[in-house]
């Protein structure tokens, strides 16, 4: 895999707008070498996916989840990804870092229930202006510099 620290992103296809956009502020800090991202989207054709989601959840030292209804809704999320990790986070200390996309029903899972998420203040990234999804994006980057 890498040799810096791997940021791992979970989300939902039908969030993939935001995952990109996510994933542009994290570049200021790939750019200077402080860690990897990682997401579905680096798997070459041909490539066995699952293998490569497997081995890229295996050597991460941060998931991020992009929290929506898709998200939860997700068999292979919750099933393979969300379970995979949180067993690397009760094992070897993994850091999660929900971040909270989307409105929707969050309290109602438990795992995600027990988590601080991002952005503070119980409110979802994407509320509307363009500007403060920005600034929202780009302070958990930064944050996620510090793990």
């Amino acid at each position: 895999m890498a040799e810096n620290p791997i940021v791992f992103i979970s989300y939902s296809r039908h969030d993939v707008k935001w995952k990109d956009r996510f994933a542009g502020h994290l570049e200021v800090s790939v750019k200077q070498g402080h860690f990897e991202q990682w997401n579905d989207k680096m798997i070459g054709a041909g490539e066995d996916w699952y293998a490569e989601i497997c081995a890229a959840m295996d050597a991460a030292s941060i998931a991020v989840f992009l929290i929506s209804h898709e998200f939860l809704r997700s068999d292979f999320i919750l099933r393979k990804e969300v379970t995979r990790l949180i067993e690397r986070r009760e094992r070897e200390g993994l850091h999660i870092v929900p971040v909270y996309l989307r409105k929707c029903d969050r309290e109602a899972v438990d795992w995600l229930a027990r988590m601080q998420m991002r952005p503070a203040g119980d409110r979802p990234v994407v509320r509307g202006e363009e500007h403060v999804i920005d600034d929202e994006f780009a302070d958990i980057a930064k944050e996620s510099d510090c793990f």
